[in-house]
């Protein structure tokens, strides 16, 4: 096995996960020659540290304390610093982050007042993003409270689209481009350190099947053509990449769906006994765009989306085998809805869809369609369409993104990405016990633009979502019998984050 190469000098840090974090402080480069050296913080009440007037290498070093320290600056006239000298103390400083940039700003408004906190680290939290070498950055997360404290960044070895974990979270699921070839990969991951490991060589996602056999549908891949989603991994991507968008086990956990957007095609993948993906096993595309899929808690059908040609199809699956076929597809009642992602609420018989295709205010992108679903028969039935509301004031582009059933069964909260400039939404609704209809909660700012991704612990309570474009994750703590949802703080990360997943330290 080979491990994924370390691209951080702040290390693992697993002596910090029960109370303590990395505060840092910003410095400028040596584009305008050496600053002077700003004073050092006081040790014990937390200060502010001041870079070099001249730019350069201005940044201050700040001492390990027991109070939060000013956020610190770099040097006025340098063209921006990439951090300045790391110490350990019980408060970080504001904000974690990457330190000054041109003029001795810091980066950006970023809200630590409630993530910058001790830490007694129960989960890990993983955030990958499609930057050119695929950074997956770690951090320690307290559940009870949302803080977090950094810990090692990895290398994929490509952009990241998506990724998830097997049941017991030792494995851990990266859909990446390497060059120009999307791959899938394995990873064991160490749930105590949080150390990622990659399992064999990547898997190849092919744009087109491999020609005929088991579970092909005998046609041509489907081109997504000039709609390109503005979330999709690579808005100029090659033949060769097929666009992998989500990771979806089967009941059994024995096979893999991975929907394709620019090749239209869902592919199924086998699991090898040690829980590495292994091989491609079934194929088949019903249109343009697939971005999701869903097991019927019978494991008799697979549901899937497809954002590019309105519809929801229905494929037969075979458990033994992997085979799907395809068996019946229901339109989306609104042209141009383009669905997204769905979620399945855990009678097996309601199925909820957020739509994606940009639109104004009045159009259907950005709704959420409600069906039910009789997977004996392996049907799917429109039953009805939900608005979801718009920020007060704001008349853009609106575009629905993740959806996600909170544990009970009795609400749900979808992300809103809007145009990409102002702030996304978290929207929350109720489920009706009886009908499945859905009654508005609230609306909550996403507290960053594009919320491409957010999860929820497996009890409900904590939500952290990655916001595509402003390069930030936010942390909501969550009331899932009241479906409300209240801000913890924000943290910069990685350029372009496309997902911030959890797993247990044990």
């Amino acid at each position: 096995m080979v491990p994924i190469q370390l691209r951080s000098s702040i290390g693992l840090l697993s002596a910090l996960l029960f109370g303590a974090a990395i505060g840092v402080a910003g410095c400028g480069d040596s584009g305008g020659g050496t600053g002077g050296k700003g004073s050092d913080a006081a040790a014990g009440a937390g200060g502010k540290a001041t870079g070099g007037s001249g730019g350069g290498t201005g940044g201050a070093t700040v001492a390990p304390d027991a109070g939060r320290d000013v956020a610190a600056t770099g040097g006025a006239g340098g063209s921006g610093g990439v951090g300045g000298t790391t110490a350990m103390d019980v408060a970080p400083d504001v904000p974690i982050g990457t330190g000054g940039i041109d003029g001795g700003k810091i980066d950006g408004a970023i809200d630590t007042s409630g993530i910058d906190a001790p830490v007694a680290a129960t989960m890990h939290l993983y955030v990958g993003c499609a930057d050119s070498t695929g950074t997956i950055q770690t951090y320690g997360l307290d559940d009870k409270t949302g803080a977090l404290a950094p810990m090692s960044n990895f290398t994929a070895g490509g952009a990241i689209s998506n990724s998830n974990f097997n049941a017991t979270e030792d494995r851990m699921y990266i859909a990446h481009m390497i060059g120009s070839e999307a791959k899938v990969s394995t990873f064991t991951r160490n749930p105590t350190t949080g150390a990622l490991t990659l399992m064999g060589s990547p898997v190849a996602v092919p744009y087109a099947p491999p020609g005929a056999g088991s579970g092909v549908d005998g046609g041509t891949a489907v081109d997504a053509g000039g709609s390109i989603d503005a979330g999709a991994i690579d808005a100029g991507a090659p033949p060769t990449n097929a666009g992998p968008q989500t990771f979806t086990f089967d009941r059994a956990a024995k096979f893999v769906a991975l929907p394709n957007y620019y090749s239209g095609y869902v592919y199924i993948y086998d699991i090898a006994s040690d829980q590495s993906i292994r091989s491609l096993v079934a194929w088949h595309t019903a249109g343009n765009n697939a971005h999701h899929a869903v097991f019927t808690l019978n494991n008799s059908f697979m549901l899937v989306p497809y954002l590019g040609s309105n519809l929801i199809e229905v494929y037969g699956f075979d458990a033994t085998t992997g085979a799907i076929t395809a068996k019946s597809s229901t339109s989306l009642p609104n042209a141009n809805s383009g669905p997204r992602h769905i979620a399945l609420h855990s009678n097996g018989k309601w199925l909820y869809s957020i739509n994606e295709t940009a639109g104004g205010p009045t159009s259907a992108a950005g709704s959420i369609d409600f069906f039910t679903v009789d997977q004996t028969a392996g049907t799917v039935t429109s039953t009805e369409t939900t608005d979801v509301p718009l920020p007060t004031g704001y008349t853009g582009a609106k575009n629905g993104g993740e959806i996600e059933i909170l544990p009970g069964g009795s609400g749900l909260i979808v992300s809103m990405r809007l145009d990409g400039k102002a702030e996304g939404s978290l929207v929350s609704y109720s489920i009706n016990a009886t009908t499945g209809a859905l009654t508005l909660i609230e609306q909550e700012s996403s507290r960053g633009t594009t919320p491409r991704q957010f999860s929820l612990t497996k009890d409900g309570t904590l939500l952290v979502v990655g916001n595509q474009t402003s390069n930030t994750i936010a942390v909501f703590k969550v009331d899932p019998a009241a479906g409300t949802v209240s801000f913890v703080g924000t943290q910069a990360v990685c350029t372009s984050p496309r997902f911030a997943k959890m797993a247990a330290i044990k």
